[in-house]
């Protein structure tokens, strides 16, 4: 099987999507490194960062994941209080090495039968607390 993006997306200007791909970590991994070590960070993405959270997909021989295991630890080492994503269309709060993640599409219409009603689309995340244990 072949996505049709695959198929028709050129990854120009560079020769290939690998290397389109190593680009974009080295953009993003310094602009991760620019950011003040000590403040937690939230950090975005259309999808996961983690291959983990395609494997509830119905089809996860297919799972399109899109994504790099060189991303695997950005939650850890960049201090994320959260990851927020949405390309799997499977709303949901997950947990991996302490950090939390938020599968937050909200999906094509088809898909909104299929599953209970969302309680809450937005979540007030807790503060993290200074060194001396105070909130902030």
């Amino acid at each position: 099987m072949v996505c049709t993006d695959e198929f028709l997306l050129h990854p120009d200007p560079f020769a290939t999507s690998e290397d389109w791909c190593r680009a974009r970590i080295a953009y993003s991994e310094s602009r991760l490194a620019a950011l003040d070590p000590v403040l937690p960070t939230v950090l975005v993405n259309h999808w996961p960062l983690l291959r983990e959270h395609t494997r509830p997909l119905r089809h996860s021989d297919f799972a399109q994941w899109c994504g790099t295991e060189r991303t695997a630890d950005w939650h850890v080492h960049h201090r994320a209080q959260a990851v927020v994503y949405g390309h799997l269309h499977i709303p949901r709060v997950t947990h991996h090495d302490g950090g939390r993640f938020e599968e937050v599409s909200v999906g094509y219409p088809r898909e909104w039968e299929q599953r209970p009603p969302r309680q809450q689309l937005l979540r007030i995340l807790p503060r993290p607390a200074d060194e001396a244990g105070a909130a902030r």
